[in-house]
């Protein structure tokens, strides 16, 4: 199996980014609907006859941060990873211990 390094740092990226990303996907997903949720119910309002005077805004600048940190921990770890084996010895990784 002959990939190169970029193929391998692609590949490692994926694998190790794929989890954490796919876990922030769900997490905005699981927050926008308990806030639909939470917002449609029927004790919500105090008042329900008076006109609403809540606004909830959505964290966007918080949410962008937490995706850069997601992005940033993924593109570190699959570093640290790619230089570990990148200086690995085939001859010594493969020895059989027994």
């Amino acid at each position: 199996m002959d990939i190169g390094p970029r193929a391998h740092w692609r590949a490692l990226l994926y694998e190790v980014g794929g989890l954490p990303a796919t876990g922030f996907a769900a997490g905005l997903g699981f927050a926008a609907v308990a806030v639909a949720v939470a917002i449609t119910s029927v004790g919500y309002d105090l008042d329900p006859a008076a006109a609403p005077g809540t606004l909830i805004a959505a964290p966007w600048s918080l949410t962008a941060r937490l995706a850069a940190a997601t992005l940033l921990a993924a593109v570190l770890a699959t570093l640290a990873a790619q230089r570990a084996v990148s200086r690995a010895h085939p001859p010594e990784v493969l020895r059989d211990t027994n």
